[in-house]
């Protein structure tokens, strides 16, 4: 009996030891979590910004750590990461990010920090930014310049010649791209493809010289829309201002979205500036009683200048092309013929009834239509082929 009181009186104080120790050991084990928050309150887009989770007692500890856009209605996750914590903490940094952020029309964005001890609960296990005493660096702002317009940008706008001569019906090159660099929020901003035009200036106002969608992807950054555009040109020295656009929205209240430089093609020497009427009160070169009469004002009896001008309907300005349209003109022209005449020539050998007189004259009929339209053939070939003899040589 002794023997036995003696052993529970050993074992009761190494029981006591042992849960001493134990309790002391967990103590040290959890991390006490007391703040979160960043190095500083604004930042630009990729730019580095620092954050900092304040605790006690966390060395060894993982902390994950998620970054959230303060959205309206719900909040979006921009980042996570965990890391292993010092007995201080964790000192870390995120590069500004905002391909992950949701749309927004607002230009700023507000960005918030949570911290979450793992594994543990209860109070000192999470953090947020938004709970710093006195408002400090709870949030992160961002501010994106051109919000809502998918960074859309203008990068070429260039015209040519630069230069056409007078009276003549010259051709301009006009050489249009832009950039969207997030196309899915500029067609979210305008609720459908923004629209692009060149634009024609002059006194009454722009004149839409060639324009159309965008058909905006994804997937692509970069559109482009060059196009040749003709142009009659008049007899005095003159000018045409031409100007790239992207709008969005209804036609007759567009949001005008990026603008390009003014570029000039002259016309002749170019002598009277802008080409069209300045109403300045002065009668400039190139300006007359017709095209500018709020400048020139004409005394009775004296002699007035008036523009005109004839267009060409058949678009050729030289023999060569002149016939090349007379050739086009009998090839199409040849076509309904020849099939009339062939119908014809099968109509009559079925009704020749074994006439002789009716199957040669039938036989003739589609021998000169087959013939014909061989020659038309032909002879539009041989055009080409002169054509393609004379243009060598020639740099394209």
């Amino acid at each position: 009996m002794l023997r036995k009181r003696i052993k529970l009186f050993l074992i009761l104080p190494l029981i006591f030891v042992g849960i001493f120790a134990l309790a002391s050991y967990s103590d040290a084990a959890i991390c006490d979590l007391k703040s979160v928050g960043w190095d500083k309150n604004r930042a630009g887009e990729q730019e580095l910004v620092g954050l900092t989770v304040v605790g006690q007692d966390c060395a060894g500890s993982v902390i994950d750590i998620k970054i959230l856009e303060d959205g309206v209605t719900s909040d979006d996750i921009v980042s996570t990461r965990s890391r292993t914590a010092t007995a201080a903490g964790v000192n870390d940094s995120w590069i500004v990010d905002l391909s992950n952020v949701g749309f927004s029309l607002d230009p700023t964005y507000e960005f918030f920090i949570q911290a979450q001890v793992r594994g543990a609960s209860g109070t000192g296990s999470f953090v947020d930014s938004r709970s710093n005493p006195g408002n400090k660096k709870r949030f992160l702002y961002v501010d994106r310049s051109g919000a809502g317009d998918g960074g859309i940008t203008i990068t070429e706008f260039e015209v040519n010649p630069s230069n056409l001569p007078l009276n003549t019906l010259g051709e301009v090159t006009i050489y249009f791209k832009v950039t969207v660099v997030r196309p899915d929020e500029l067609k979210t901003y305008c609720g459908t493809d923004p629209s692009w035009s060149v634009v024609l200036k002059d006194s009454t106002g722009d004149q839409t010289l060639r324009g159309g969608q965008m058909n905006l992807s994804s997937s692509q950054q970069q559109y482009k829309f060059d196009f040749v555009e003709r142009f009659r040109t008049a007899a005095i020295d003159s000018s045409i201002i031409l100007q790239g656009k992207i709008e969005c929205g209804a036609s007759e209240a567009p949001i005008d979205l990026a603008t390009s430089e003014v570029k000039t093609v002259t016309i002749g020497s170019g002598d009277s500036g802008s080409g069209t009427c300045n109403n300045n009160g002065i009668c400039d070169v190139g300006e007359t009683t017709f095209t500018c009469p709020a400048d020139c004002k004409g005394e009775p009896g004296e002699n007035q200048t008036f523009e005109f001008s004839l267009d060409n309907p058949l678009e050729a300005d030289n023999l060569l092309e002149l016939i090349d349209v007379l050739a086009t003109w009998l090839f199409n022209l040849s076509i309904p013929v020849v099939v009339v005449m062939i119908v014809y020539s099968g109509v009559m050998f079925l009704t020749s009834r074994g006439e002789s007189a009716r199957i040669i004259q039938a036989k003739q009929i589609l021998l000169y239509a087959v013939v014909g339209f061989a020659i038309i053939l032909i002879g539009k070939g041989f055009i080409t082929l002169i054509e393609s003899i004379l243009n060598l040589g020639t740099t394209p």
